[in-house]
């Protein structure tokens, strides 16, 4: 019987993982999307980099100016090597053989767990985070209230699921998560980007049920 009930979780715990994987993967990318956003129509406001008299674009990733460069200097400097890495193994038919790394193409090699970290509250005394204030909240819809708790809310919601993709992406025992409770933190950060986005999320999600055919 023991022997049973392993094998009917184990089998359980590999479709959970992959439903949650499918909801996760939806979740980073329209947090990188809104995030990449928000940054984009903030960095051009920072008038031009002292080091070489140029204004900062909308391209954040190639001249990111302060205090998003300290923030995220090591994961860009990471992302830059990995995209072009790529760029340097496309096939000669390719449309872009041969041309330099784009923002885009940058974006798309920072990880999920680089999103938490940027959404993670910065240390001042007065408990402000200026980049929080200026251009993170601008990723939310309706536009995240100016507050620490607020933002600390959507640090520990992505800093969780960041947590589960590591877990489910290594094949992890899923049997202690709240899987439930997973699912609320993807739909609330959603909901928060997009309430289109988190319908069309939850309409395909297959967590839900999954989690209630757990074998007892």
């Amino acid at each position: 019987m023991a022997t049973a009930l392993s094998h009917r979780l184990y089998l359980w715990n590999i479709r959970i993982g992959a439903a949650l994987q499918e909801v996760l993967v939806f979740v980073e990318v329209s947090l990188r999307n809104s995030l990449d956003r928000a940054l984009g129509e903030w960095n051009p406001t920072r008038g031009s980099n002292p080091r070489t008299g140029v204004l900062y674009s909308a391209d954040w990733t190639l001249d990111a100016a302060p205090p998003l460069r300290g923030r995220i200097a090591p994961a860009l400097a990471q992302a830059h090597v990995l995209a072009d890495r790529v760029r340097s193994t496309r096939e000669p038919g390719h449309p872009r053989k041969g041309e330099p790394v784009r923002h885009d193409d940058v974006v798309a090699q920072l990880s999920f767990g680089v999103w938490a970290r940027l959404l993670r509250p910065a240390g001042r005394a007065d408990g402000v985070d200026p980049l929080w204030s200026a251009a993170l909240r601008h990723a939310f819809s309706p536009v995240a209230r100016d507050s620490v708790a607020v933002q600390r809310a959507m640090h520990d919601r992505v800093d969780r699921l960041v947590r589960l993709r590591h877990r489910v992406a290594h094949a992890g025992s899923l049997l202690d998560v709240n899987v439930e409770a997973r699912l609320t933190d993807a739909f609330d950060i959603l909901r928060a980007i997009s309430q289109p986005a988190e319908n069309w999320c939850a309409a395909m999600s297959r967590v839900h049920d999954l989690d209630e055919s757990r074998p007892r």
